[in-house]
């Protein structure tokens, strides 16, 4: 009698414990996996950064960057930690026409060998939609640094897989602002910057 109270005694306190860690795992656990949700950094490798301005109003030159280094947090649940650093080597700048390549490469447009990078990193960050992301800070061009506001908006990408997301990140600047004037105003002040970043969760 003795013996079957000590096992019954010691079966009630195993099932004790096994209700409190079923316990703490339901309440801690979808806690946990929401944190990780939410939080994404995206590589470097996967993103494109293209921009696109006009020529007497009609035709549109563009042309993209391919080496581009940075990170980005992408946390819904901590809004402190969210930042973008991006640095672009001015150098790396791509045209299908060779020379207009070497236009845009010139002292009078992006004078890469005096200015060899071009760099953003934020210093806010406001969701104005579910899927809208309003990001300020400032953007380094041409050896002239100016605050300008960017658009990111998630997108969903067929074949993408579930964990990742990718955003499409958009603005308008003015090159003079950036003392990039030359050939104003047959060649338009305005260009479009168009940033595509693939994040992936930490």
């Amino acid at each position: 009698m003795y013996v079957i109270a000590v096992i019954e005694l010691q079966l009630l306190k195993q099932s004790t414990w096994l209700f409190l860690l079923a316990f703490l795992f339901t309440a801690i656990v979808p806690e946990q996996a929401r944190a990780i949700e939410n939080y994404f950094i995206f590589n470097s490798t996967n993103t494109k950064i293209d921009f696109g301005l006009k020529v007497l109003g009609l035709k549109k030159i563009t042309g993209d960057f391919g080496t581009i280094n940075g990170k980005a947090i992408i946390n819904r649940d901590n809004r402190n930690q969210n930042f973008i650093n991006i640095t672009v080597l001015s150098d790396s700048v791509h045209n299908d026409s060779t020379y207009i390549e070497r236009r845009i490469k010139s002292d009078d447009f992006l004078n890469v060998t005096e200015f060899p990078t071009i760099s953003f990193r934020s210093n806010n960050f406001e969701w104005s939609r579910q899927n809208d992301i309003i990001i300020t800070g400032p953007l380094t061009l041409h050896g002239i640094t100016k605050e300008i506001k960017w658009v990111a908006r998630l997108v969903s990408i067929k074949g993408m897989l579930p964990q990742q997301q990718r955003y499409r990140v958009n603005t308008e600047i003015s090159r003079s602002d950036f003392g990039i004037t030359k050939g104003l105003p047959f060649i338009s002040d305005k260009i479009t910057l168009n940033i595509e970043i693939q994040a992936s969760p930490s």
